[in-house]
């Protein structure tokens, strides 16, 4: 059980990681592959891109929400790896209080 619980905490902090290897090494593959693979992937980003832009109740929002939804999250979290390069009083900052 700790083994699963583990392994599923570190895979997903290096998913965004092994996204961004995925989209560098399509450009590798032989001619038509390359064309494939990088092709689906600008169309997932360009969905998740153009998620703002479309209508509320529609039917491509139910499919553009989730991949908008996946995109952030894997952006937040290689945001994330700042705090192990930048200086904590650099992430925080002191809250101004207005005095009515």
């Amino acid at each position: 059980m700790r083994f699963h619980f583990i392994s599923a905490k570190f895979a997903r902090l290096l998913l965004p990681f092994f996204l961004i290897l995925i989209a560098i090494s399509s450009a590798g593959l032989p001619a038509p592959f390359r064309l494939l693979a990088l092709a689906g992937q600008a169309l997932f980003y360009s969905v998740a891109l153009l998620d703002c832009w479309v209508p509320q109740g529609s039917l491509l929002k139910s499919l553009s929400s989730p991949i908008r939804t996946f995109v952030v999250l894997m952006a937040a979290s290689i945001m994330a790896c700042r705090i192990f390069y930048v200086p904590a009083r650099d992430l925080w900052k002191e809250t101004k209080v207005r005095v009515t």
